[in-house]
């Protein structure tokens, strides 16, 4: 990496000058369209948040460059991140994807990969925060929170295998993952290599299970990285044993009747004492994953996960103790299921989410880690409810006064709901029902709020003068599941994330 590198961009082409170490080339090029900037990059992050205390977020995602456009009254904001580094092949694919994560959440942005400006549509100054004024609050205190509860329900000793794949359920995954290794979780389990990468560059040690997705062909890498891979099938295994360099630890996931992924229960034995003979492989784990979400689940969990105690006892009995075993994650926690294993693995518990039905447990009190979705409003129109004579209008007809809009649609993870479904945003503690749901807008029913005014904030989420949206209520107006709206909304709204 280059150590305090800096590149003035302008739209005027041939003004674009690299300064101190050149970052040079097309780099330098994209800068150029941006509009009359600088970029600044360095490897030492007191020097980087010196200069910009807003972005330490970006340097912690491993990125080493941002471009700033100068505003007319002397003040800047981020027009554009540039991956910038004195290694060729530092940039690849999947960390681009890491890049426009941490993008999104300043705003547009110009990526270039391995010095190529990857679009010329990604290229375009960001706007300031009051052009969409979208923003998803992100309270870390609320894992502190959820984690010791995990323990309090975890039998005693027991590991934990915390969860953070997608993203980290769509809340960021450096600062999540940042903020579980503090406290001292003993793996960090994630599907996505962007994801471990991201981890990784943010300086987060903890060991890092990949949960599975990979072809055999990717096991050098993941090796490589300091990952362990879960094996699933002969074909994994064999990569693994043929990789070069040390040992490897590896978790074995065996599928005890949930269907997806992992060696089925039957075969589990003698696959898990094949894998054990193989050379350069240690078997640093074997788990299991038996969701469910009401009673006639739980009932098959409990049977299921008497089953993978049995087959971890019978591969002591055969001289194989392994260290890591895992069958519980939330929905067992929740509802007391015991085992003989030395993990649980929870997911949705440390986000302040229950996976299963209210009914089968008294739910304790959890507290939700995307703790606000905001926005605000961008028109109110006190005769919406005014019709064309012999026309209706789409939403006029539907209203007895006035509308607003607010910025927030479907490229923003928003979703229509269902008719009758009683979907509504909080202004000032009133509902204001939604009417429509559009690509980038939302038109809202504000019939029974008093005086609304352009630029009144809306609640999507959270709280709102005593009244409340909760991610479920949102799930439930549009007919999907919580991990659905939360994949509909990961990486879309800017995130504010509260540490203390």
């Amino acid at each position: 990496m280059f150590h305090d590198a800096y590149v003035h961009g302008s739209n005027v082409p041939g003004r674009a000058i690299g300064h101190q170490r050149p970052l040079g080339g097309t780099v330098v090029e994209a800068a150029d369209r941006a509009g009359d900037g600088f970029c600044f990059g360095s490897d030492d992050r007191a020097r980087w948040v010196a200069r910009f205390p807003r972005f330490g977020p970006v340097f912690d995602s491993g990125i080493r460059a941002m471009l700033a456009v100068p505003l007319r009254d002397g003040s800047t904001l981020t027009a554009a991140l540039v991956l910038a580094s004195s290694d060729p092949h530092a940039y690849g694919e999947k960390e681009l994807a890491q890049a426009i994560a941490v993008g999104r959440s300043i705003g547009p942005a110009i990526f270039a990969l391995q010095g190529t400006a990857v679009s010329e549509q990604g290229i375009g100054a960001t706007a300031p925060p009051d052009t969409r004024p979208n923003v998803m609050h992100v309270d870390l205190r609320a894992i502190d929170h959820n984690l010791a509860l995990v323990r309090r329900l975890s039998q005693p000793g027991k590991a934990i295998i915390a969860s953070v794949k997608a993203n980290a359920y769509g809340h960021g995954i450096v600062p999540v993952a940042r903020r579980l290794a503090a406290s001292g979780v003993e793996v960090l389990a994630t599907g996505s290599f962007a994801d471990a990468i991201a981890m990784r560059n943010a300086g987060v040690e903890t060991p890092i299970l990949m949960m599975g997705g990979a072809l055999p062909s990717a096991v050098p890498e993941l090796l490589r990285r300091g990952l362990m891979p879960t094996v699933h099938c002969l074909e994994l295994a064999e990569a693994v044993a043929a990789s070069p360099g040390p040992r490897a630890r590896i978790y074995i996931k065996v599928d005890c009747g949930f269907g997806r992924l992992g060696v089925p229960l039957r075969d589990a034995h003698r696959f898990v004492m094949t894998v054990a003979r193989m050379p350069r492989i240690e078997i640093a784990g074997l788990y299991t994953h038996l969701p469910f979400s009401d009673a006639a689940g739980r009932a098959w969990a409990r049977e299921r996960i008497a089953r993978f105690d049995d087959l971890v006892a019978a591969l002591a009995r055969d001289g194989l103790a392994i260290p890591v075993t895992q069958a519980s994650a939330s929905a067992a926690l929740l509802t007391g299921i015991a085992d003989r294993c030395t993990a649980v693995s929870p997911g949705a518990l440390l986000y302040g989410l229950a996976p299963i039905e209210r009914s089968l447990t008294g739910l304790p009190d959890l507290q939700p880690v995307m703790a606000t979705i905001r926005t605000r409003l961008i028109q109110v129109s006190p005769t919406a409810s005014d019709r064309t004579p012999g026309f209706e209008g789409r939403y006029a007809s539907r209203v007895r006064s006035t509308t607003g809009v607010v910025p927030f649609g479907r490229v923003d993870g928003h979703r229509a709901p269902l008719q009758g479904s009683g979907a509504h945003m909080l202004i000032d503690g009133v509902k204001a029902p939604i009417l429509g749901v559009s690509l980038e807008h939302t038109v809202l029913d504000l019939s029974d709020v008093p005086d609304p005014k352009v630029g009144g904030e809306v609640v999507v989420i959270g709280q709102s003068d005593g009244a409340h949206v909760a991610l479920e209520d949102i799930a439930g107006w549009q007919g999907i599941g919580v991990n659905d709206v939360l994949m509909s909304l990961n990486g879309r709204v800017p995130q504010m994330v509260q540490e203390s």
